[in-house]
Formats: structure tokens, C-alpha cells, sequence
């Protein structure tokens, strides 16, 4: 719920729920580590989307 408010609406609820799920699934510092890949290899493809034109 932390990261949508801060996020400003770039986190809906069906990514809150998925997080819980995989909270639940992986524990606290898996799912830390996963949403820091995931916005590690997102920032990557965006920036080779925009160096690609």
C-alpha cells in the first residue's frame, strides 16, 4: 500500500494484490529484491527503447 501511494498511481490495486501473493509466497526480502529487479530491468528496456529511437 506504501509503495502506491508513492509511486503517485503508477502502482493500481491488482499490483498491490499481486505483491501480497507473492509476499506470502517468497517472504519480505525476496519480494524486496524482486520489485528492485523488476524496476532495474524496466528501467533498462525503457532506456533502450529511447536509444533506439
Amino acid at each position: 500500500m506504501i509503495l502506491a501511494v508513492i509511486s503517485r498511481g503508477g502502482m493500481g490495486g491488482g499490483d498491490i494484490k499481486l505483491y501480497l501473493f507473492v509476499g506470502m509466497m517468497l517472504g519480505y526480502k525476496l519480494t524486496l529484491l524482486s520489485i528492485f529487479a523488476a524496476s532495474l530491468l524496466g528501467s533498462l528496456y525503457g532506456l533502450g527503447l529511447v536509444a533506439a529511437g
